[in-house]
């Protein structure tokens, strides 16, 4: 019998599902969805409509956030499909015909010049570390900046120092 999870709704599912896992254990997409929000009213005193999720894997965020509002759209972007397909069984297949269709997904790398515009740009999960290079770190930031919406922020994580080693709760 499936164990409910602590932090879901879902139970957990029967044998290892290493995309619910990382879900329960990595991720907060509702609440990640409501941050950006209220993050964006605070920053640019307005509201945003649309979200791109860079390395998006099995766009998780995208669907919450067009939960949030009738008007939101999202847009996923990632080079694999083995969690473009989770996603689309798992999360895309849960909303409305209506918030369906407000989510975008593409299986496209986060350096090609022609991506979609977005209110908000996320990259998380420290999913921006694969870039080993300066140099392409440096063309991803650029475009992100060159891809945002005016008035637009660009949302990423870090997580470091000493404490970071220590076990926590």
């Amino acid at each position: 019998m499936a164990k409910k999870s602590q932090n879901s709704a879902k139970p957990a599912p029967e044998g290892f599902d290493k995309y619910y896992y990382y879900t329960e254990s990595v991720q907060n997409p509702d609440g990640d969805a409501e941050f950006f929000v209220k993050t964006y009213k605070e920053v640019k005193k307005k509201t945003p409509k649309i979200l791109r999720e860079d390395f998006c894997g099995t766009f998780a965020i995208c669907c919450e956030w067009v939960k949030l509002d009738k008007s939101y759209k999202s847009i996923g972007i990632d080079l694999d499909l083995e969690p473009i397909e989770y996603g689309k069984k798992n999360y895309l297949s849960k909303l409305s015909s209506d918030q369906q269709a407000r989510v975008k997904i593409l299986n496209k790398n986060v350096l090609d010049r022609n991506l979609p515009s977005a209110d908000i740009i996320a990259a998380l999960n420290f999913s921006y570390y694969l870039f080993k290079e300066r140099e392409q770190l440096k063309k991803y930031f650029k475009n992100c900046f060159r891809t945002l919406n005016k008035n637009g922020i660009f949302v990423i994580d870090c997580f470091g120092g000493g404490q970071c080693q220590a076990a926590i709760e």
